[in-house]
Formats: C-alpha cells, sequence, structure tokens
C-alpha cells in the first residue's frame, strides 16, 4: 500500500510529453511513473492501481486502445480515468474503447495538468455521490 498522493501513470515514448508531465505533475504534488510499452502500461496498472493512466495511442507491444478496452473491461481497473494523448486523430475510437478525454497533441502543458485536474476532480466528486448513497 502507498502512502496516498496522486500517482500518475504515463505511457508515453515522447520525451517532450515526459518532461511537461514530471514538471507540472511535480508542482502540484503528483507522482509520477513512466512505462514505454503497452504491456508495461498494464501491469503497472494491476501493480500500482494509478489515480490516471495518460497514454500515447502508438506504443509498441499493445496500442493504447487495446490498454483502454483492457483496464475498462477488468472490474479491478475499469474506474480508473484513461486520458489519451497522441497524434493520432482518433478521437471516436478512442473514446468508444473507454478513454475518458482524448487530447490530439501537440498539447499545452498547462491544458494537460488541468485536464488531469478535471478528471481526478470528476472522480473524487463520483465516488462521494456512490457514499453519500
Amino acid at each position: 500500500m502507498r502512502t496516498y498522493r496522486i500517482l500518475v501513470l504515463a505511457a508515453e515514448q515522447d520525451s517532450v510529453i515526459e518532461e511537461v508531465v514530471s514538471y507540472f505533475s511535480a508542482l502540484k504534488g503528483y507522482e509520477v511513473v513512466f512505462v514505454q510499452n503497452g504491456l508495461e502500461a498494464i501491469d503497472a496498472v494491476k501493480k500500482l492501481s494509478p489515480d490516471v493512466v495518460v497514454m500515447e495511442l502508438l506504443l509498441p507491444k499493445l496500442d493504447g486502445i487495446r490498454i483502454c478496452k483492457a483496464l475498462k473491461s477488468n472490474k479491478e481497473t475499469s474506474s480508473i480515468p484513461i486520458i489519451i494523448v497522441t497524434l493520432v486523430n482518433a478521437e471516436k475510437k478512442s473514446l468508444e474503447a473507454g478513454a475518458d478525454i482524448f487530447i490530439l497533441k501537440p498539447v499545452q502543458s498547462a491544458n494537460l495538468i488541468d485536464r488531469i485536474n478535471d478528471v481526478l476532480h470528476k472522480q473524487a466528486v463520483s465516488g462521494a455521490d456512490e457514499t453519500a448513497i
């Protein structure tokens, strides 16, 4: 079990996005774990249970669409928000696969952090609503 801190899993090969997410996440107090391919992403989600996943669609070994479908079809990982940040114009396909947010690159760092915060806030509110019932 980890001490509570927002954990972001980034499945991304773009070093610029890695730097942006790391830098701004550090300012917000998030912990960021990076993986380089789709199989590592699935394993990391199962082991770490991150608060949010930020990923590229074009990953080696397992693409982002298949990762979304696998995570959203698993009861233990289905509630983890997924943000797709990619050069591929596949918004409809990404959302149908289970992504919560689709962002087309290039992305401004502030926009990415705002979207992560939006997803986390929405998740916290949903959790509070379920608890109140």
